[in-house]
């Protein structure tokens, strides 16, 4: 991975780790687990056991190898019966068959979907098999995610989740806005380290866009230079390059640019 990558792959760890509080995975589990819908955040929380989530040397190796389908956060609810809830964050869906060893009880799927243009923001779709007892919902909500009418009910916890996942807000407002719904100094300082990370991000794209312009300003201005040769000397495009002066690898990089860009130019 990349130093941008890698600077996403922390970020998303980090997005874990914010979830693992137990006042964040309550407003999930009553937004989506049936058995909870009715309860208050102070009595699911309550509930909630078994709170796991991979170390980051098992979470980057698995980004590297695309192990999409593993939770990036597992955690248990026991009421009258024992609830296994998996969420998974920041990834492109994939089709994939989960398996409910222990089928006395319900097994959750929550995927939160930030990567597709499938489907609009907002968008909830919930897939059940009885038989297996696995429910399994995939939840899309993008970076630019923005309340609306048509997901009224599922503002509140798609709002809170945008605040997390999104590497696009400043640490201020991201702070300011979270604080709206919780009010902990733990998740303030994981926050912070999320934001410090996100400005991280940004920089290093704006670079990574600045140079790939500068490149090809540069690109086009040797073009030009050899055409000009070509044109004043009545030589060929080769002979041309040997007279500005270009170096073996900088005349396959210019013939591949050229091919690239389809010039009418035979090399």
């Amino acid at each position: 991975m990349n130093g941008i990558q890698n600077k996403k792959c922390m970020y998303d760890y980090c997005c874990q780790r914010i979830i693992c509080h137990k006042e964040i995975l309550s407003r999930i589990i009553q937004e989506y687990v049936e058995e909870a819908k009715k309860m208050t955040i102070e009595e699911i929380s309550k509930h909630i056991y078994g709170i796991k989530m991979s170390s980051l040397e098992e979470y980057i190796y698995s980004k590297k190898r695309d192990k999409n389908n593993k939770q990036d956060v597992r955690c248990y609810f026991n009421l009258k019966e024992c609830i296994q809830i998996n969420i998974y964050l920041n990834l492109d869906y994939k089709e994939d068959a989960h398996v409910n060893k222990r089928k006395k009880h319900k097994v959750y799927h929550l995927y939160f979907i930030t990567r597709s243009l499938e489907y609009d923001d907002g968008t909830v779709l919930m897939n059940i098999n009885s038989q297996l007892n696995i429910y399994k919902f995939r939840i899309y909500i993008s970076n630019r995610y923005r309340s609306n009418n048509e997901c009224k009910q599922h503002n509140e916890i798609l709002t809170l989740m945008h605040i997390i996942l999104s590497y696009r807000m400043g640490a201020k407002y991201k702070e300011r806005l979270i604080k709206k719904y919780i009010n902990n100094k733990e998740i303030d300082k994981e926050l912070e380290i999320m934001c410090n990370l996100s400005q991280a991000i940004e920089i290093d794209i704006k670079e990574k866009t600045v140079r790939k312009v500068t490149r090809e300003v540069t690109r086009q201005n040797n073009v030009r230079a050899i055409y000009n040769v070509m044109k004043n000397l009545n030589v060929s495009f080769d002979v041309a390059m040997d007279i500005i002066g270009f170096t073996k690898n900088e005349k396959i990089i210019l013939k591949e640019y050229l091919k690239n860009k389809e010039y009418l130019l035979t090399l």
